[in-house]
């Protein structure tokens, strides 16, 4: 075990391009299925050109994050079919597809990172779309996030996994900046639909107490766990809720403890104060709304539409 790359503290943090962070997928994934994306892009090798498969042990990955490995072996009922839950996983990990553009094609279009998967005697064995990977999670020089992967690992909620990442990437961090970095987010509800995949029309839309108490009030416990300080308000345009503010803040002293070889970050008194908060002050929040930073949506309804059926034609 001591040569296992769970290990090397350099495998502590995860490159993904934001393109990736940001894409409309399929579906939103469980909390399982990101973890085992995230742990075969931890062990994605820097140079790829040559293989077309990527592979961990199983035992190394429920180390790393704390599960029984036999758990994993439980049988389920997944698609009418009964298997075990590892094989259940690696079914929604390689069906797992990002909308991205696909340059060979000249189009939009959904795409997956890994194409299929096995575990052999506990061995975990990955075939990889090279291209996108080699893209989106290899050769990444500049618009990516740098995600440190043990701020995650007491995450509970398939949308805080979702959320935390899409809002990492926002927070830039430079080693020479004093100030502490902040993004405000303006969505309808049709835009945190998209990126949660989820229906406009569920009853999480509808019942605006659920929306609170199933989605949004779980991401906000979960991200305390990680470097970003969140908050949010649900905004009413005539007699119904359709919008949402999301108030994300980075916290500098986790930031800072991620490895001690990273350049600290001076922190201001009045920041210091700030990031040990769990929950902005009423007043900050009301004078950011001022400066409120309108994201550009993501896709419309009827675009996302007409790709779909384009799609279907095909």
């Amino acid at each position: 075990m001591s040569n296992s790359l769970i290990d090397k503290k350099e495998n502590k943090f995860i490159k993904k391009s934001n393109v990736i962070v940001r894409a409309v997928t399929n579906e939103c994934a469980g909390i399982m299925t990101q973890r085992l994306f995230n742990f075969a892009v931890m062990n994605t090798k820097n140079n790829i050109q040559n293989i077309d498969h990527i592979g961990f042990w199983l035992k190394d990955f429920c180390i790393y994050y704390n599960i029984a490995e036999k758990q994993l072996y439980d049988k389920v009922i997944h698609k009418k079919q009964d298997m075990t839950v590892i094989v259940k996983e690696l079914e929604n990990l390689t069906s797992l597809k990002f909308f991205v553009f696909i340059e060979k094609e000249n189009k939009y279009g959904f795409v997956n990172a890994f194409l299929s998967g096995f575990n052999v005697d506990g061995y975990i064995k990955l075939k990889i779309n090279r291209d996108l990977v080699t893209k989106y999670f290899v050769d990444l020089k500049k618009d990516y996030t740098n995600i440190y992967l043990p701020y995650t690992k007491d995450v509970t909620s398939k949308y805080s996994m979702r959320l935390y990442e899409y809002l990492r990437s926002y927070l830039y961090m430079n080693a020479k900046t004093k100030g502490t970095p902040t993004y405000v987010h303006e969505w309808r509800f049709e835009q945190i639909a998209k990126i949660l995949n989820l229906s406009l029309n569920s009853s999480y839309f509808k019942i605006i107490t659920k929306l609170k108490t199933r989605i949004l009030e779980p991401v906000k416990k979960d991200l305390e766990k990680t470097d970003i300080i969140f908050t949010y308000e649900l905004i009413k345009i005539g007699r119904k809720y359709s919008r949402i503010i999301l108030n994300t803040h980075l916290d500098l002293e986790k930031f800072n403890a991620q490895n001690p070889e990273l350049e600290k970050i001076p922190i201001k008194k009045e920041n210091k104060e700030y990031a040990n908060k769990s929950k902005l002050m009423a007043n900050n929040f009301e004078k950011q709304k001022n400066k409120i930073i309108i994201e550009k949506p993501i896709l419309s309804d009827k675009q996302l539409l007409n790709i779909l059926n384009n799609i279907d034609a095909d």
